[in-house]
């Protein structure tokens, strides 16, 4: 089968659809399918390609993507089935996978993300570079499939893989125009809100397309939504049999609170729900698969200085492959020594703000909490434990626009026990993550479903427990309750995160919760797994 990707972003450039994307293309390729990845020739973030002929590159070896994973080599052993064209030159020279992936990088504008007009610029350059790639494309796709960078790339596969007598599918990270109204570029229910909706939906319509696969259940409910004005979908998720047969117009109407989602939830559950149903052949299935962390977020694979000694491990094992024991060491060397490092004692609570922060996060309810803690109004934390034995130490890592508002409670409050750091550098991520008793997580309940943040992976994944301020009943707050691995406080409960604080100054109680966040992670969260499913996907 011949599958055409369709994104903005590819590897060595650090976006994270094009990560993402890369780790499926590898295992369609070792499965024996060839693989062409259409992608644009600017960087994300300034990465450096190391071989380039003409507009097709291939990366060799390994190359890391600063904050990304890096390019894994393919397997060598596997026998790909034989195709019916030659491949290129540069493809003989590699090994048998790497002959089935073509990375096409075409031409387009870099104007760059610092105002509207020049990504709009730029998109559009894309837009019509892509169009032409794919229309002259040789041999002729089987399957066309878009990621959601740029935004609405999902019209453009629809009438294109026509013309190549080709059908598509999708793959969404960000929901347009959902996304928008949370940001507050448009009002809900607007003329322009429902023109872009009402082209977002043709886009992912059609008998053509096979499938629109999504991040989370909540995304995948609101995409349902899109499809089903005036048709019948099917919703699954890709680990289990059962479906949700949606009858559109049962549905409330979504709004930007957590009720709605629970609302929409229960009438989904309550309308129709048959495991024997299957999908309208006329309309596409909407199923969910998680993202995963990056390797740089395992705690094997990296070599990290212990003072006196280096911790090393295999890159190609899974923590679970260490005994008990001596994973539990290793974690427990890791984080004491970059906790050292820091200045950060053994006898405080640190909750660590890890990512972005971006408009659809939130701070006040940590900024207030930590407020409370280090001045000891709050009788929530005064009858929990006594801050002076165990002080709480808030920590911020990272950027985005609402960086400042942490910047201004700090200049506001220089006594409390916040502070705020840019980035950790990728090679040290495992130990960073490491080095927190608690992480935080927030989503604001206007984005549930509009995209699915992957900061909980990485959490999960080196065995700490969390603490979500979000809506229960978004993708984030559904994981974190189902597998036990933190704390869902909904958004504005300034006193249920100080409970939940509370609990997390027992050891054993946030030791028992990281861990099994972490057997959640190894199930749910496996790259290699997750990826073998969406290759799956997308091959139906």
């Amino acid at each position: 089968m011949h599958l055409v990707f369709l994104n903005q972003y590819y590897p060595p450039d650090a976006a994270p659809t094009g990560v993402m994307l890369e780790a499926v293309v590898e295992r369609l390729a070792e499965q024996g399918h060839e693989v062409t990845v259409i992608c644009a020739q600017g960087g994300y973030a300034g990465g450096e390609r190391k071989e380039v002929i003409g507009d097709q590159s291939s990366v060799l070896g390994e190359e890391n993507c600063s904050g990304a994973s890096p390019t894994v080599a393919f397997s060598s052993d596997f026998q790909p089935v034989p195709l019916h064209h030659q491949p290129s030159t540069l493809n003989h020279q590699l090994s048998p996978t790497s002959q089935l992936i073509h990375i096409l990088r075409v031409p387009a504008t870099q104007f760059g993300r610092g105002s509207a007009i020049h990504k709009l610029i730029d998109y559009a350059s894309f837009y019509l570079m892509v169009a032409w790639k794919l229309a002259m494309l040789r041999p002729r796709p089987d399957r066309v499939v878009a990621l959601t960078t740029p935004p609405y790339l999902s019209v453009l596969t629809r009438l294109i893989s026509k013309f190549q007598g080709a059908d598509h599918a999708h793959w969404v990270m960000d929901l347009y125009p959902d996304v928008m109204v949370a940001h507050g570029m448009l009002s809900e229910g607007s003329w322009k809100h429902r023109l872009l909706a009402g082209i977002a939906g043709w886009g992912f319509g059609g008998k053509r397309c096979k499938t629109v696969l999504t991040l989370g259940p909540d995304m995948a409910e609101r995409v349902a939504r899109v499809i089903c004005s005036g048709v019948s979908a099917t919703v699954a998720s890709s680990s289990a049999s059962q479906t949700l047969h949606h009858q559109p117009s049962t549905l409330p109407p979504a709004r930007p609170s957590c009720d709605s989602v629970g609302e929409y939830e229960v009438a989904v559950a309550t309308v129709a729900f048959n495991s024997q149903l299957s999908p309208d052949p006329q309309f596409p299935t909407v199923q969910w698969v998680p993202l995963w962390g990056g390797d740089s977020e395992r705690v094997v694979g990296k070599q990290y200085s212990t003072g006196s000694a280096s911790v090393a491990s295999s890159s190609d094992s899974q923590p679970s492959s260490f005994p008990d024991h001596q994973h539990s060491t290793l974690n427990s060397q890791l984080s004491s020594t970059l906790r050292a490092q820091r200045g950060w004692h053994d006898g405080e609570l640190v909750v660590m703000y890890s990512g972005n922060m971006g408009l659809g996060h939130r701070f006040g309810e940590f900024l207030e909490a930590s407020l409370q803690s280090c001045s000891g109004t709050s009788a929530t934390v005064a009858d929990i434990s006594d801050s002076n034995d165990q002080p709480i130490r808030f920590v911020f890592y990272g950027g985005g626009k609402r960086r400042v508002e942490i910047e201004n409670f700090i200049s506001q409050h220089p006594d409390c026990r916040v502070e705020l750091h840019d980035y950790a550098p990728a090679e040290e991520l495992s130990a960073h993550l490491l080095s927190a008793d608690v992480h935080l997580a927030s989503l604001d309940a206007a984005w549930s479903g509009t995209m699915v943040p992957s900061k909980l992976q990485g959490i999960f994944a080196v065995g700490r427990p969390v603490i979500f301020v979000g809506c229960s009943q978004s993708s984030i707050g559904r994981w974190v309750t189902e597998s036990g691995g933190g704390w869902v406080v909904e958004p504005g409960d300034v006193s249920g995160l100080l409970a939940a604080l509370g609990e997390a100054r027992d050891r054993e109680i946030r030791n028992a919760r990281g861990q099994t966040a972490g057997q959640f992670a190894a199930s749910h969260f496996d790259k290699a797994t997750n990826a073998r499913r969406v290759a799956a996907i997308f091959t139906r």
